[in-house]
């Protein structure tokens, strides 16, 4: 079993206890959490094992690159 699957054994083979995320008789096929375009601001979205994270450009902050940094804010 993939991606932290759990094997059972069965009387006529195995069966795997799929994690979230995952699904398949051996959890190989990965839900793509990036088809929902969820990145802002064109942003990269990188797909994980039930997660995403996304690759701000320059200028951008935040879990979705939602935010846009001010560069006039003085620094302390």
């Amino acid at each position: 079993c993939r991606y932290g699957g759990t094997c059972q054994d069965q009387e006529n083979g195995y069966e795997c206890k799929c994690p979230v995320g995952t699904s398949g008789r051996n959890c190989d096929n990965n839900f793509d959490e990036c088809m929902t375009n969820p990145c802002r601001n064109g942003a990269t979205c990188v797909d994980g094992i039930n997660t995403f994270n996304c690759d701000c450009k320059a200028g951008f902050i935040g879990t979705y690159c939602e935010n846009d940094v001010d560069d006039c804010t003085p620094n302390p």
